[in-house]
């Protein structure tokens, strides 16, 4: 459930400024504010926000699933491959926006957001792996 927060914190929030001899610029996830159309590269900046919400909704759908472990692990793997593609898509969007701008981008604290929520998924996994030898352990008793 907390992957699921921060995950829409992400998707709501700004995570950073483009700071350039035009002035400070906003990037959120779905658009940047503040620079003209015509000045931006034509970039599919949707799979940002596409890849925060796929993630949002695999953190929150594997929730329900706790008599499925097998799947719940298979879930949090794939949330943490999304994550490290939202980084690197991310990454390459705004080096080319740097590169366009001349600028610099200052991250804010919400670009942080989805490392946190790999590293709970991580827990999510261990913790999930944990129960199953627990089951099979109390099965064995029986």
């Amino acid at each position: 459930l907390l992957v699921t927060v921060l995950m829409v914190v992400v998707w709501l929030k700004p995570i950073g400024i483009f700071v350039g001899s035009f002035g400070m610029f906003q990037y959120a996830l779905f658009e940047v504010k503040g620079i003209h159309p015509l000045m931006l590269v034509k970039f599919p900046i949707w799979i940002v926000e596409a890849i925060t919400i796929i993630t949002a909704l695999i953190s929150f759908i594997s929730i329900f699933l706790y008599k499925k472990r097998k799947l719940q692990t298979i879930m949090s793997i794939v949330g943490i491959i999304l994550l490290a593609a939202f980084y690197g898509v991310a990454l390459a969007y705004i080096t080319t926006i740097n590169g366009q701008l001349s600028s610099v981008f200052h991250a804010s604290f919400i670009m942080s957001m989805p490392g946190i929520s790999m590293v709970l998924f991580l827990l999510a996994i261990i913790f999930i792996r944990k129960d199953e030898k627990l089951v099979k352990s109390t099965d064995r008793i029986r």
